[in-house]
């Protein structure tokens, strides 16, 4: 069987991470099938990640806007699947080649089409989801196998599709190296409020060339990705001066993920202004996977406040670095009570503590819980640590094989 995969969509974020972690975890995992990989000019430093033994096929021309990219993969590449005789064929992202010359297995992992909640997405944003909406509903249909990532976004998204429930499995994703997930990183001691003074001070993440990433020798509570209304970063801002103002926090707010040139940023330093925040929140554009271990490792506490995920693979990486976890829940909200795409109890369990992420003042205190009570940080660590073991990499990898094979022989 040769099972081609569409890397194409893979350009940032946890797309790209997982990508770059899940390749060379098919390549141990299977070695009786073949596979090939299709990646754009563009992502050359991601195609140096591909197994050797794996066929490489670089695209020389993908449209860079998404609706002329969406028309691309449907009329053009379906010829690449042609010419290189494609068995089955693995689309993430939500969509697929409807005229794919084979079978295809399809990976639903951006909840952003399918939400109800009413977020300010620009009318561009709005219009493309819209897009991905409509064309998922046919990908759905033209798939044999379709993969979710949890049972909440599986439970959320199938009654939309109107497909056939049988069709769809749950394969989470997983995290490699489950003892030391960030090589070469050690776990430094926690930082509660700033009242508690730790015997030695968190060593700050050094950026590029050895210079501090924020506020030199500073503690700091880290939260990764702000792309967006659906990351709320928006109310953990709020929070965050709750915090300070009120819980007398001394540390900042680090912001990890691909902020810089998204037009959502401008909103998020008008409001770091407004609120008088200054240099307590630092933000960090998109960093290499191999060095966001730093963050974590130095960090106080993981925040995650998103209200729309159809996993939130951060999580696993919070658990498996040591770092307590303060997490949404929005069914903690009455209004939006099985509404959201936010499986965090779903992954974390007991390892995490929880916070109704429309209610700022909420958000606030439940970290300053984690932050000052020492003997239940530790213990949302310890639970941590056994959590991540139910997230192999090795697992999702052996998973997916069969899911393969059960489509090509479906």
């Amino acid at each position: 069987m040769k099972i081609g995969i569409n890397a194409l969509s893979a350009q940032t974020g946890a797309g790209i991470s997982q990508m770059q972690k899940l390749l060379p975890e098919l390549a141990r995992t299977d070695q009786k099938n073949s596979y090939i990989v299709f990646y754009s000019a563009r992502q050359r430093a991601f195609a140096l990640v591909i197994p050797g033994q794996f066929e490489k096929v670089e695209i020389a021309y993908v449209p860079r806007n998404p609706f002329a990219r969406v028309l691309w993969e449907q009329l053009i590449f379906p010829v690449y699947l042609a010419w290189h005789k494609v068995d089955v064929l693995y689309s993430v992202g939500n969509t697929t080649c409807i005229l794919a010359p084979c079978k295809v297995a399809l990976l639903m992992e951006n909840a952003n089409p399918y939400s109800r909640l009413k977020l300010p997405w620009s009318r561009k944003e709005q219009v493309r989801l819209g897009l991905l909406r409509s064309l998922g509903w046919l990908s759905a249909r033209r798939a044999t196998k379709i993969r979710f990532v949890s049972r909440n976004s599986r439970d959320l998204i199938v009654p939309r599709l109107g497909v056939d429930s049988k069709k769809c499995e749950v394969i989470p994703h997983g995290v490699a190296n489950i003892s030391s997930p960030f090589e070469g990183e050690v776990r430094r001691g926690l930082v509660g409020m700033v009242s508690i003074t730790p015997s030695h001070p968190p060593e700050p993440p050094l950026g590029q060339g050895g210079k501090f990433s924020g506020r030199r020798g500073n503690p700091y509570i880290l939260t990764i990705g702000a792309n967006g209304p659906h990351r709320n970063t928006v109310r953990l801002l709020k929070a965050f001066s709750i915090l300070v103002t009120r819980y007398g926090y001394g540390g900042d707010l680090m912001v990890v993920g691909n902020t810089g040139s998204h037009t959502w940023r401008g909103a998020l330093d008008a409001l770091v202004h407004e609120l008088g925040l200054g240099s307590k929140v630092v933000f960090k554009d998109e960093v290499p996977h191999r060095d966001v271990g730093t963050y974590f490792n130095h960090a106080d506490a993981f925040v995650f406040p998103s209200l729309e995920e159809t996993f939130g693979i951060p999580l696993l990486e919070a658990m498996a670095a040591g770092v307590s976890i303060a997490a949404a829940d929005c069914d903690l909200d009455p209004a939006y009570r099985g509404k959201c795409f936010n499986p965090f109890r779903e992954i974390c369990g007991d390892a995490a503590v929880y916070f109704n992420p429309f209610d700022p003042e909420d958000m606030a205190t439940c970290i300053a819980r984690v932050l000052a009570d020492a003997p239940a940080r530790a213990q949302l660590i310890v639970r941590g640590k056994e959590q991540v073991k139910k997230y192999k990499l090795e697992d999702t990898a052996v998973t997916l094989v069969q899911l393969f094979t059960d489509v090509y022989n479906s």
